[in-house]
């Protein structure tokens, strides 16, 4: 851990003790006895106080964060830390943000009040808060110490430079706000009202009965069954067509704006879309191909996609990892296709594409597969989803907007 320098700031009220002795020191020297007890009290109180508050800061010496930390981004999490003191200290506040996070950090960061901790061999276990305000990987943590002890006429601050590995996943769009169960409804359960109720609740179609098994989720339990019975029993469900589906991040289109802040904003945006989709999708049972494709302007003048497979993987955390690492500045490379086992097309598809503005969204066309799900994304956090059933020319009539949360929060 690497020991940061201690920055001393005077406060307005500094200022008005020292004028006040500067105004009582003609009096004082005139002998007046009052006049130089202010001086004297005065005087002291101006030695003293950078020093006690550059003391408070001295007292942590060292910290010891969990080795490694994964959070979605834009999420606070509480972090067990021991903190070591040298000695005794009163008041201090202590923030911690990533080291990555130059800009305001020291601002953004929750804080936690120590109060009157005393030294200790094995140190002293607290529950220091971290906020990650954007998804990627940084290599350590910045801790951030305050205090203006006493009287808040001095403020000292000193940094520490903690090596953790901290990974921000994207964040997480609420159910609310992008309703993805409503779409595998429409798409794969057309014409099925029992289908679409049971895929509406994460589940498939009950059609048999078996043991209960290790494993089995609550949900699938018939209580009836086990109770006539006298042993648990679980309900048999099917495999949601071709048991995968596949999603897409889009890059924007190449232009003079490629690189302005709404398009990394809309990236963002485009990002999250994509984490929530393929969370909601591996919790179906789907095994989802996350992809990311780079623009391309079609003979027909329509915009398409070159699709670069990334993972595959009925995990969502696994998938969370790979758009972890997912940027604006450097696409992805082109990689080799792996041929899957089953040569039937995809149950699903969907793509994210982030426009600057959803009023002037690029014409674009649609990726093989039994039913495609389309969404723009823009750099205020706003989609419209398109929720397509089979594979059809043009974009579907059930179009709809659905707000997200804001990208300038991601």
């Amino acid at each position: 851990m690497r020991i940061g320098t201690v920055h001393l700031s005077f406060g307005i009220g500094s200022g008005i003790l020292l004028a006040t002795v500067v105004g009582a020191a003609p009096a004082a020297w005139a002998g007046m006895d009052f006049a130089w007890m202010v001086v004297s009290l005065g005087l002291s109180v101006l030695i003293l106080s950078p020093w006690l508050a550059r003391r408070q800061v001295l007292a942590i010496s060292e910290l010891h964060p969990p080795p490694e930390i994964v959070v979605h981004a834009g999420r606070t999490i509480e972090l067990p830390t021991r903190v070591i003191t040298r000695y005794g200290c009163k008041l201090v506040m202590v923030a911690l943000s990533l080291s990555t996070d130059s800009q305001q950090a020291a601002e953004r960061a929750p804080r936690l009040l120590i109060s009157a901790m005393g030294r200790r061999r094995d140190g002293h276990v607290l529950g220091l808060f971290l906020r990650a305000p954007a998804r990627g990987r940084s290599p350590g943590l910045r801790v951030h110490m305050t205090s203006s002890y006493p009287f808040g006429l001095v403020r000292a601050s000193r940094q520490l430079e903690s090596p953790v590995q901290v990974t921000a996943l994207p964040r997480l769009i609420p159910e609310r706000d992008l309703d993805t169960r409503r779409v595998v409804r429409h798409i794969v359960a057309q014409g099925s009202e029992a289908l679409q109720r049971h895929i509406g609740r994460g589940q498939g179609l009950p059609v048999s009965l078996r043991e209960a098994r290790t494993g089995d989720s609550v949900r699938d339990l018939h209580i009836r069954s086990s109770l006539r019975r006298g042993r648990w029993t679980a309900i048999e469900r099917p495999r949601l067509a071709n048991d995968c589906a596949g999603v897409t991040v889009c890059y924007p289109t190449p232009s003079r704006t490629a690189n302005s802040r709404r398009s990394h904003a809309a990236f963002e945006a485009a990002i999250s879309v994509a984490a929530s989709i393929a969370q909601r999708w591996t919790s179906l049972g789907l095994e989802v191909e996350l992809s990311a494709g780079l623009p391309t302007e079609g003979p027909s003048g329509h915009l398409e996609h070159d699709i670069c497979p990334l993972r595959t993987s009925k995990n969502p955390l696994t998938l969370l990892h790979a758009l972890t690492d997912l940027t604006l500045e450097a696409p992805p490379e082109a990689r080799r296709p792996q041929r899957r086992a089953h040569s039937a097309p995809m149950a699903l598809g969907a793509r994210i594409i982030p426009v600057e503005s959803l009023l002037h969204r690029p014409a674009h066309t649609r990726v093989a597969g039994q039913g495609q799900l389309t969404v723009w994304a823009d750099p205020h956090g706003r989609t419209i989803l398109d929720s397509g059933g089979p594979l059809q020319q043009g974009r579907s009539r059930s179009a709809q907007a659905v707000p997200t949360s804001k990208a300038g929060h991601l």
